[in-house]
């Protein structure tokens, strides 16, 4: 008796639904318009005051900085796609498509660091691991300092995280 009655009431239910998907749509009707009167004005309107030039506009440094786009830079961009790397046998991130290595014998700070002999300690400040394209970077970059620390190049690697904070 039970499941026939819940049977029963869930065929009107369902019927009701049908007819009631199945209805014409309600024709849309116009309110009746309301006139509005105008206001009524007490006091003569104010003249607005002019707005003075804005002096800053005027400067130097105001002026709109020339477009980042550059003609023969990005011709050049299109060159180097299709040129291949000139020391192919090198790993990837190692390999360069242009030779234009800088002397660092004019730099004696620089050449006393690259005359350091292996393992090196290696520091990475990341602004933060909060997006998925930093998280792949940082996880790339472990994963290759863990390869040169087995070969021996690497001794310490220091990560500083500041995430996401500009103050640290």
């Amino acid at each position: 008796m039970k499941k026939s009655l819940l049977l029963v009431v869930t065929l009107i239910v369902v019927m009701t639904m049908v007819l009631a998907a199945c209805a014409p749509a309600a024709v849309a009707t116009e309110a009746p318009m309301v006139e509005e009167e105008a206001p009524v004005a007490t006091e003569a309107a104010a003249e607005e005051p002019v707005a003075a030039a804005n002096p800053g506009l005027q400067m130097d440094t105001a002026v709109v900085a020339p477009q980042f786009f550059n003609d023969a830079d990005y011709e050049t961009s299109l060159a180097q796609m299709s040129l291949a790397p000139l020391n192919p046998e090198a790993p990837i991130y190692l390999q360069y498509l242009v030779e234009n290595g800088t002397d660092i014998s004019k730099y004696p700070e620089y050449a006393d660091f690259a005359a350091k002999e292996a393992p090196y300690n290696i520091c990475f400040s990341n602004a933060g691991v909060n997006n998925p394209w930093r998280v792949v970077g940082y996880v790339s970059m472990r994963e290759q300092v863990e390869a040169l620390r087995a070969e021996g190049m690497v001794k310490n690697f220091y990560h500083l995280d500041a995430q996401g904070n500009d103050a640290k």
